[in-house]
């Protein structure tokens, strides 16, 4: 009778620990699906870098700026360049670029540009994170300042290591500027970890089935 039981037991044990397994892997998977930055956690005018190197993206030439209640906005700070003595944080030029780098490939991108003027607003994904094909990209070209012209600027490609993000017009760096603000992206699913997951519900499907044919 004691053995039955100790048996019944190691049976639950077993089944608790693969589902807990195929739970955490289905919830890495999850948190693949997707990431939405809103610029609102860091301190306006200061560089981004690594700020956001836990949902995998680095920021480079970027900056937390304050959006002056810009129209497209999602709260009180968007994505500026950096500042320098010559030009105001919101000029990212064709050779000054901002650019994020993606710790795992991505699928799909898309950013909010805010005061989209006669200089427009360009996105260029890659894929590498140095250099690599131009593999799509999306822009707007505006009118006159852009006052209160927004408009969502989208990317989808297999596998996106780099965006770059700057105004395709703006020769000089200093012409009328721009803003940007809630960056969305979603990164490639790992087939390891789908792999993983399939094997998971696999063997617990083949535990449950010998354990019917064992009664």
């Amino acid at each position: 009778m004691f053995d039955g039981v100790d048996i019944l037991v190691s049976n639950i044990k077993s089944a608790i620990k693969a589902i807990s397994g195929a739970i955490v892997v289905f919830s890495s998977i999850a948190i693949a699906h997707g990431s939405t930055i809103d610029f609102e956690a860091g301190l306006a005018g200061s560089p981004i870098g690594g700020f956001y190197s836990g949902l995998g993206a680095t920021f480079a030439n970027a900056s937390f700026q304050y959006n002056f209640g810009l129209a497209g906005s999602s709260g009180s700070q968007g994505l500026g360049d950096i500042t320098d003595p010559v030009a105001p944080p919101y000029n990212p030029s064709p050779s000054s670029p901002i650019v994020i780098t993606f710790s795992m490939p991505i699928s799909f991108f898309s950013i909010v540009a805010m005061d989209v003027g006669a200089d427009g607003a360009r996105i260029d994904a890659y894929d590498s994170t140095i250099g690599g094909l131009l593999v799509d990209y999306d822009q707007l070209i505006g009118t006159g300042g852009g006052t209160d012209n927004f408009t969502t600027l989208g990317v989808s490609a297999p596998g996106i290591f780099r965006i770059e993000i700057y105004q395709p017009l703006n020769v000089l760096g200093i012409d009328d500027g721009m803003l940007f603000d809630q960056v969305t992206f979603a990164p490639v699913p790992e087939p390891a970890a789908v792999a993983l997951f399939s094997l998971g519900v696999a063997a617990f499907g083949i535990r449950r089935h010998s354990k019917s044919k064992s009664h």
